[in-house]
């Protein structure tokens, strides 16, 4: 009886037995009329008649059935994979190789902060991104749904941070623009303006914008959001953990943010367009991923 039923659709709404009315197809040769009842084909049209238990009992487990249970996957075939690792670590080496051009574009001034520009390189570039990627792992793992796609999702949240990174230091390259704490009083830009101590002397004085620092972290972000988003695509059913670790994510970004700009090392606008560039980026990296079935 349960095979007839998953043969087509069981229609919601109620049909009144004389015309079925409200009724949807089951089949070309059966259709459902609402509680305890089946339309049939007679000479006369379509009729309601009694449905058996065992038919009305498969009829309410249908309806009752939730969304499939999914998670996130890499890629079935080496090569795909290999594009997307490639996705990840090309725009790097883009970044390095690329000349910076030669017009340099001005920006606001800031004094250096070390404390702010430490406290960015974990936020940003180590800790924010892995404890992002860490987190919706972890969320996957505990769940007993879909508890094997935390490898997954931490491999896609790294490759979507590095994937950022690397699109940032390409645009740092070809927009050159100057860093806050190297900006003049005249308003111009002196690479050798940044204290001693700090990194940002030299060539990297004129790579402001965008931050790389929030595109990364913003990056694992954006990728949480992408699970989510095709897991919700899919038609899967949905861990409402997940928002966690995407929140975590954020936090991390705007603390990223601020801490960027304290140090000097961006202005705001470097900052957020570095944000909004990770997020995309990352949630569209995440989103090209195909999910899977749990068993």
């Amino acid at each position: 009886m349960l095979g007839i039923v998953r043969w087509g659709a069981i229609v919601v709404g109620v049909c009144v037995p004389a015309l079925c009315e409200a009724q949807v197809d089951v089949s070309p040769a059966l259709r459902s009329c609402g509680a305890q009842r089946l339309c049939v084909p007679t000479s006369r049209g379509w009729q309601a008649q009694p449905m058996s238990k065992p038919l009305a009992s498969a009829a309410a487990h249908e309806l009752s059935v939730s969304p499939p249970r999914l998670r996130m996957a890499l890629f079935p075939e080496w090569w795909q994979e290999l594009i997307a690792t490639s996705v990840s670590v090309v725009p790097i080496a883009v970044g390095i190789w690329l000349p910076r051009d030669t017009h340099v574009r001005s920006n606001v001034a800031h004094e250096y902060s070390p404390l702010a520009d430490r406290a960015s390189d974990f936020s940003g570039l180590v800790v924010g991104p892995l404890l992002t990627g860490l987190s919706g792992a972890a969320i996957e793992v505990f769940d007993q749904d879909r508890g094997t796609g935390g490898g997954a999702v931490l491999a896609i949240a790294t490759g979507a941070a590095m994937f950022s990174f690397g699109a940032s230091m390409v645009l740092k390259a070809r927009l050159a623009r100057c860093r806050p704490l190297a900006v003049t009083g005249d308003g111009s830009c002196d690479p050798e303006l940044p204290p001693a101590g700090s990194s940002y002397r030299g060539d990297e004085a004129y790579r402001s914008f965008p931050s790389g620092h929030v595109a990364s972290v913003a990056g694992a972000t954006g990728a949480l959001f992408g699970v989510i988003a095709k897991t919700a695509y899919a038609g899967g059913k949905q861990n409402p953990w997940r928002w966690l670790g995407a929140g975590i994510g954020t936090v991390l970004t705007l603390t990223t943010v601020l801490l960027r700009q304290r140090a000097g090392a961006h202005s705001y606008q470097d900052a957020l367009v570095g944000g909004g560039m990770g997020l995309g980026l990352g949630f569209t990296f995440a989103f090209a991923h195909p999910t899977t079935a749990v068993d």
